[in-house]
């Protein structure tokens, strides 16, 4: 893939300024990295606390899949996201976070527009890394931004090649070995439903799967907390 990046010293929102060149007919590759940001988002509208020094992406997207597959390019990004920041003690979270220790560190964030017969138009990924400064319940990586930034994305064109050809199913063993402890007990955020379980892994299509007392839950979409 090839990218074109544009750094601007300062925007409310990283993913707001790609969707409007998203609607405009941009090319895939096109992306925006703010060195500050007023107005950054976490999923379901949730601030996202942009502290200096940080890294804040968004990432314009045209793949050739089924609308049904693109929720797996949130674990696809995760992946690669893990490998370029490649700390001990760095795991994945379903859907879209990564932890060191146990905390915090990233995030990333899917928006989607569809066309009028259902195909997928555009995808807008965004990632926030804590790289200098972390909010107090999260945690920062250390290391130079823009090298993170950069292993990111030759990673990730990479992994977003092999997603479009061969599903998520293809790198699901690699996000597995990358991942929180199998067997962790989870409680999931559904509305206002909670489900709790352990941690049995994922299909081949990146949903969760959840022991809920021996039987075998299956889970889309939600918020997950892991039990202490």
């Amino acid at each position: 893939m090839d990218y074109a990046l544009e750094i601007v010293e300062s925007a409310p929102s990283t993913q707001d300024m790609v969707k409007d060149l998203a609607r405009d007919g941009a090319p895939e590759g096109s992306a925006i990295q703010a060195l500050m940001q007023t107005g950054g988002r976490g999923r379901h509208g949730r601030v996202w606390q942009s502290l200096e020094g940080n890294l804040f992406l968004s990432l314009l997207l045209r793949p050739n899949v089924a609308a049904k597959d693109v929720g797996s390019l949130a674990l696809v990004a995760g992946l690669a996201l893990h490998k370029a920041i490649g700390l001990d003690g760095l795991a994945l979270k379903w859907p879209n976070d990564l932890l060191l220790h146990g905390k915090k560190c990233a995030g990333l964030l899917l928006e989607t527009e569809l066309k009028p017969d259902g195909a997928v138009d555009w995808v807008v990924l965004g990632l926030g890394v804590n790289i200098a400064n972390a909010p107090e319940e999260g945690a920062a990586i250390g290391g130079d931004r823009d090298d993170l930034r950069d292993r990111f994305l030759s990673i990730f064109a990479t992994h977003y090649q092999d997603w479009q050809s061969a599903g998520f199913c293809s790198m699901k063993e690699d996000w597995l070995a990358r991942a929180h402890d199998m067997g962790a007990a989870l409680m999931v955020k559904i509305g206002e439903r909670h489900v709790k379980g352990i941690f049995a892994g994922l299909d081949d299509t990146g949903n969760l799967l959840l022991d809920c007392d021996g039987q075998k839950t299956t889970i889309a979409a939600g918020e997950i907390y892991i039990c202490s």
